[in-house]
């Protein structure tokens, strides 16, 4: 049986082929009810496992972060009815002002990806409230969308001029990203999301050597035009520039 090891982003690329598989095996660091509901919104059959680290998932299933299934770079994605009629709702309610740009912004990491970077001492996915808070303010004539968990977004709320968007089933979530006109994040399925759906995309990398990451998340879609980096070691001032000059119109 084939299978995909990873998160969410890994699970978008390989639609095309998964599709094509009567059962497929999925090991993730997601939780078992976001894996499930991903593959149940594409009808297809998985065989779920959840490891919370690399050394785990080296010791329970002997397996390395490699996959059979094929990755496509712009799968196919059919959203499920459910999500396109949320993302259509949450337009109508909360974009009423059509001429207004919208700018997408997921600030946040996996708690996978932040242990195993931060561990090592390495800069972590997440950009700071107060950077994202600036950005708002600098464009207050904008529309912002924040992405996220609702343990992550709770920290937020109230303290951002911002419109959030957490939703249980994960397809209604990456549905609201074809809302936005450019997208601001980390390196995360919500970034691979928007360039999948080719809408302009900044992101902000940590400054380190990570090969698989840039082989497959990163390096493709920069040489197609489809995806800005800013490398850091800590973010500053002048990264939040570089947005600032991205996301202008």
């Amino acid at each position: 049986m084939k299978n995909i090891i990873g998160g969410l982003g890994d699970f978008l690329q390989i639609i095309d082929s998964a599709k094509k598989e009567e059962e497929i095996s999925v090991y993730t660091h997601q939780s078992y009810q976001t894996a499930f509901d991903f593959f149940q919104g594409i009808d297809v059959k998985a065989n779920i496992e959840t490891f919370d680290s690399l050394e785990e998932l080296q010791e329970l299933y002997q397996l390395s972060y490699e996959t059979p299934l094929e990755r496509t770079l712009h799968p196919h994605i059919q959203f499920p009815d459910h999500s396109l009629n949320f993302a259509n709702n949450f337009k109508k309610a909360n974009l009423q002002n059509l001429s207004k740009v919208t700018v997408g912004v997921h600030p946040f990491g996996s708690d996978f990806s932040n242990k195993h970077w931060g561990d090592l001492g390495l800069p972590t996915k997440n950009i700071p409230i107060n950077l994202i808070d600036t950005l708002t303010i600098s464009f207050s004539d904008y529309n912002f969308l924040i992405f996220g968990t609702e343990s992550e977004i709770a920290q937020w709320r109230g303290q951002i001029n911002a419109t959030f968007i957490c939703c249980p089933n994960i397809w209604d979530s990456l549905a609201c990203v074809s809302l936005c006109d450019s997208f601001v994040g980390t390196d995360s399925s919500f970034k691979t999301m928007s360039v999948m759906s080719k809408i302009p995309t900044i992101i902000v990398v940590g400054d380190y050597e990570d090969n698989f990451r840039d082989d497959n998340f990163i390096t493709p879609y920069k040489r197609r035009g489809q995806l800005t980096t800013i490398k850091f070691t800590e973010l500053d001032e002048e990264h939040l520039n570089q947005i600032k000059d991205f996301i202008s119109v």
